[in-house]
């Protein structure tokens, strides 16, 4: 390996986020309702609550689309 591709890996290793576990927000609760203020639960109803965080997960993917990503998400 010539000494600009090396430069250029360790580079790219440095700027490796590891994302192991889930993120440090999730226990807070204040945080983790503000996630989750848009998803209804329906008692006793498993598919249509289920069904709520599927489409909430689904346009909070959709309104993602084009915009720089978050390296720390």
């Amino acid at each position: 390996m010539d000494d600009k591709t090396r430069e250029t890996v360790i580079e790219k290793v440095r700027k490796i986020v590891q994302m192991i576990g889930y993120p440090d927000w999730i226990l807070d609760s204040v945080q983790l309702d503000k996630y989750y203020e848009n998803v209804t639960l329906v008692t006793g109803e498993f598919l249509v609550s289920h069904l709520n965080i599927r489409r909430e997960s689904v346009l909070r993917n959709h309104n993602k689309l084009g915009t720089v990503p978050d390296r720390q998400e």
